[in-house]
């Protein structure tokens, strides 16, 4: 009992001084920072994409036209060639030779065929006179025809081993980028049978792609309204896409339409050409095509970052007046156009704030602190 007493001034001590404290003040949360955007309206095209697959302009395979022997090979496998650029030389000696034979031979015909000229008109001049004969005469008229058909004959020949002698050495057909060579040098070649290498024209290229029936439709219909161009002299253009990127960074031009569609498939072949300038194209490529299906329409664009999903429905968050979130329903959805997206039917008007980064931090009737997006940062110079 004495000690309780003892320490009881010394608690009263304690307390007294914690009853001076001011009470603590409480701060309200602060409203959330979302970043808002603005809905616009665009002149946009309904197209659709498919998948498409490049191909060569013209692919050449090299064969030669003579049998002999591969002497040499005077090109950089994969490398760009110009056109009559020589690319390969076969054993030309015997070929030489031949058309030494064939010069030799034409001259002896030429040769046969003057003295046989001299002797007709020696024959000629004594027609008529007991000096020769009528059968002595045809027999002159005869030699001159034959010698005349010899050098026919030898000029055939000598032409035949002149060009069987260009044909040693192989040249390129067009410019183009050539491939692996198939053979080696000492190797025996066959005439029109031994592949010697592929030159492939790649700059164009061309991008073929199938469509279905219903597309095809649709493009008929756009044409003859006249909202789409098609056909030879006014070829309807089309954007794109490499594997590497998400967007369409180059355009071509469809040039050529199948005429029937595949009973298997259902699809229809198309074809457009694409400058490839770059060299960023090559043969068997995969790319994404997207062909215009229509004529350009006013459309509401919004960021597709501003478009969430509540519970299965596919919504906008928009900030009012009072700062205050509000839900925007989407009924349909159209195309992607880049970073934006088409709003076919919503309660999105072009004048809301709509909020396209931060909707894990905004529901319905929360205040929230709008921020506008930040300018991006200068390019830093090399």
């Amino acid at each position: 009992m004495r000690i309780v007493l003892k320490l009881l001034p010394v608690l009263i001590l304690a307390v007294l001084p914690s009853c001076d404290r001011p009470a603590p003040t409480t701060d309200l949360p602060r409203p959330p920072i979302v970043i808002v955007g603005s809905p616009r309206y665009d002149y946009v095209v309904d197209y659709e994409e498919f998948t498409g697959r490049t191909e060569a302009v013209r692919v050449v395979e090299l064969r030669s036209r003579i049998s002999g022997y591969l002497m040499e090979t005077h090109f950089v496998e994969g490398s760009q060639v110009e056109l009559n650029q020589l690319l390969f030389t076969i054993d030309d000696r015997l070929f030489q030779a031949e058309f030494s034979r064939a010069t030799a031979n034409l001259k002896l015909a030429e040769v046969r065929v003057e003295r046989q000229k001299r002797d007709l008109e020696r024959a000629k001049r004594l027609r008529g006179t007991a000096a020769i004969s009528e059968e002595e005469f045809d027999r002159f008229a005869s030699d001159f025809a034959e010698g005349e058909a010899s050098v026919g004959v030898a000029a055939a020949l000598l032409k035949t081993a002149e060009e069987n002698l260009k044909y040693t050495k192989i040249s390129a057909p067009t410019a183009g980028v050539i491939g692996r060579r198939f053979i080696d040098p000492g190797s025996l070649v066959q005439a029109d049978a031994t592949p010697l290498t592929t030159l492939l024209v790649v700059d164009p290229l061309f991008v073929n792609f199938d469509i279905d029936d219903r597309t095809l439709l649709a493009l008929r219909r756009v044409v003859d309204a006249g909202e789409v161009t098609l056909g030879p002299d006014r070829k309807t253009s089309i954007d794109i896409g490499l594997p590497d990127e998400e967007g369409f960074s180059l355009t071509g031009k469809v040039n050529f339409i199948d005429n029937k569609l595949d009973p298997g498939t259902g699809t229809i072949r198309l074809r457009a050409d694409v400058a490839n300038t770059k060299r960023l194209l090559t043969p068997g490529l995969f790319v994404r095509v997207r062909l215009p299906i229509g004529a350009k329409t006013k459309q509401l664009l919004v960021p597709k970052a501003a478009v969430s999903t509540d519970q299965g429905q596919k919504v906008i968050y928009a900030v009012n007046d009072a700062n205050k979130v509000v839900r925007r329903r989407i009924a349909k959805v159209g195309k992607t156009y880049g970073q934006e997206v088409v709003l076919l039917q919503s309660e999105v008007q072009s004048s809301d704030r709509i909020i396209v980064e931060g909707q894990q931090r905004a529901r319905p009737g929360v205040e929230v602190n709008p921020q506008t997006p930040k300018p991006p940062a200068p390019k830093a110079s090399p």
